[in-house]
């Protein structure tokens, strides 16, 4: 089974992905993370596929530093960045190398597709 891994500081949006994950593509384990530590944790622990990271964490670590260390931890696991600002997409996957961006709000159809073609891409397109 495939796994999706929501690090975002916002327990809702959490939640809202797990749900509509398991309604809408089961073939997917989702697991949650509030803040950057956990996150970490969960990242050493289950080598997740898709990590959904946000960028503006509230906790002891912003989502940049989190980033940094999940490439680090797990370089084939792909990372979308979860953010409310568009500005800054073009810096994010040209200078840090992330593998997506997605603007909230987005809607759970919309998480499940960019999801869908990340884990295809970390699989060769299979």
């Amino acid at each position: 089974m495939a796994t999706v891994l929501v690090i975002d500081d916002e327990k809702d949006i959490c939640q809202c992905v797990e749900i509509a994950f398991n309604e809408e593509a089961p073939e997917f384990k989702v697991l949650q993370a509030d803040n950057g530590l956990d996150g970490l944790a969960l990242v050493k622990k289950h080598k997740p596929d898709v990590i959904l990271l946000d960028v503006k964490l509230q906790a002891s670590m912003d989502g940049m530093e989190v980033f940094k260390q999940i490439k680090e931890l797990h370089p084939e696991g792909k990372v979308a960045i979860l953010t409310g600002y568009e500005e800054n997409k073009e810096e994010f996957i040209r200078d840090l190398g992330v593998d997506a961006f997605m603007v909230k709000p987005f809607t759970p159809l919309e998480v499940i597709a960019l999801v869908r073609k990340l884990f295809r891409e970390k699989e060769g397109g299979r």
